[in-house]
């Protein structure tokens, strides 16, 4: 034995000879020569890369890249700065938590040699906040306003994936609001993941909420209308969920007035034709309407008619009609002659019974009722 370290500085093969003397009992010289080849290697110089995207949300892909000066690597070993380890050639790992991880990674070859640590800061930051909000009102067929309120501290948001919760959905390059319209009432969950321009993904932020029923908006009008009556409406809204009995009604009638209640009479002062509408909203706050023009509308026609004023008893007074029907055709004349006695032809005669004053009265009816 040497009681001798030596320190070889280059790699390379160097031949040793050894002198040993190994005497016998008897006293002979027992002196023997040997020769070997010392083999001296390099260490590997150890190196990785990796592959992320910062965030705390995704795993780091390790990649081993040692030179093994000529020898094979048959060792491996991960230091991730979480108090984890691998053994493995390209690892993968995922950290909990946010912050700088310092890695330290080191090899051992084939015959032994083992490598420098190297050491490299890998910073690893919190995910972007996915967070939106949506309308109060929320109703069937009518769009609905999603607003975004994501953030991200670490970095910039640079996509964002909105799902309707009713299998559609929608990638947006800017967190302007979105509109989207659902074809039926019902329980729907949406949700949001942001993602910034490292590919650093958010938690999926989900919130369920409850598109109500739209009404829908009716009514009938009158068939005809002849002023100076007026015109009954009368409401025959629906709505699926049967709430109908809270509707709040706003009535249009065309002529600058208006009426609120269920089933409004309304005196126009013109023949028309005036727009009706009729706007229901439920209990939810959900809007529909509903247009109607009303064209049968007609002016009252105008009685009049010429009799002589002073008749001799037993003579027969004759009734001539003068009514204007102001654009309509008259129909029907009811004549009252101030005795009991009636007519109903356009030009009538009477003979009177018995000497006095009379006072005669005509109605008319034109085809317009």
């Amino acid at each position: 034995k040497i009681n001798q370290s030596y320190t070889i500085p280059l790699a390379g093969t160097y031949p040793i000879q050894i002198i040993a003397n190994n005497p016998t009992p008897d006293g002979c010289a027992g002196l023997q020569q040997i020769a070997y080849n010392l083999q001296i290697f390099n260490p590997p110089v150890a190196s990785f890369t990796f592959q992320h995207n910062g965030c705390a949300t995704d795993s780091v892909s390790f990649f081993d890249a040692t030179d093994g000066q000529g020898r094979a690597i048959i060792k491996y070993s991960w230091d991730f700065g979480d108090n984890t380890l691998s053994n493995l050639k390209n690892p993968k790992h995922k950290y909990s938590s946010a912050g700088t991880k310092t890695v330290r990674f080191s090899t051992i070859t084939d015959v032994g040699c083992l490598s420098d640590t190297t050491i490299t800061a890998i910073p690893i930051v919190d995910p972007p906040i996915a967070a939106f909000s949506l309308d109060n009102i929320k109703c069937e067929q009518s769009s609905i306003t999603f607003t975004n309120a994501s953030s991200f501290p670490g970095g910039t948001i640079s996509q964002w994936n909105w799902n309707f919760g009713d299998n559609s959905s929608l990638m947006a390059a800017n967190g302007d609001p979105v509109q989207h319209t659902y074809a039926a009432a019902g329980t729907y969950t949406a949700s949001l993941e942001v993602q910034s321009n490292t590919g650093c993904k958010s938690y999926v932020t989900p919130v369920t909420f409850k598109v109500n029923s739209k009404p829908l908006a009716s009514f009938d009008i009158p068939a005809v209308v002849c002023l100076p009556a007026g015109a009954q409406f009368t409401d025959k809204s629906t709505i699926a969920d049967g709430t109908q009995a809270n509707f709040a009604y706003a009535w249009d009638f065309g002529d600058n007035s208006s009426a609120t209640n269920k089933n409004p009479y309304h005196v126009f002062n013109g023949t028309g034709p005036y727009q009706i509408k009729l706007t229901v909203t439920s209990n939810n706050g959900c809007i529909d309407d509903s247009s109607r023009a009303l064209s049968a509308i007609y002016a009252q026609a105008k009685a009049k008619f010429d009799v002589s004023t002073e008749v001799c008893l037993g003579d027969t007074t004759r009734f001539t009609d003068l009514s204007d029907g102001l654009g309509n055709t008259i129909t029907n004349w009811y004549w009252s002659f101030g005795d009991g006695g009636v007519g109903s032809t356009q030009n009538p005669i009477h003979v009177y019974q018995s000497p006095g004053t009379f006072t005669d009265t005509l109605y008319i009816k034109t085809d317009k009722g």
